[in-house]
């Protein structure tokens, strides 16, 4: 079983990795901070569970930062 996990910055730049996030970890393009949950409640923004052997990540071409956190609703930074 293997987990992926988006990390993001306030500006929307994001990553599929299957890492979790690390204390301090900045954006490469924007060196703003990155989060992998929303702020509010401490959802995952995205987390992937997949079972057997995952050569690849998880596509990127195929996900869209949603707008809002799943759980609670409230409006992720790269919206505002």
């Amino acid at each position: 079983m293997s987990y992926f996990y988006v990390q993001t910055c306030p500006n929307g730049h994001y990553e599929i990795t299957n890492r979790k996030l690390q204390e301090g970890a900045v954006c490469d393009l924007c060196k703003e901070p990155l989060m992998d949950k929303c702020p509010q409640c401490g959802e995952y923004i995205r987390k992937w569970t997949l079972y057997g052997a995952t050569p690849i990540l998880p596509g990127k071409k195929d996900y869209k930062l949603p707008d809002t956190c799943p759980k609670c609703g409230t409006p992720f930074p790269w919206n505002k």
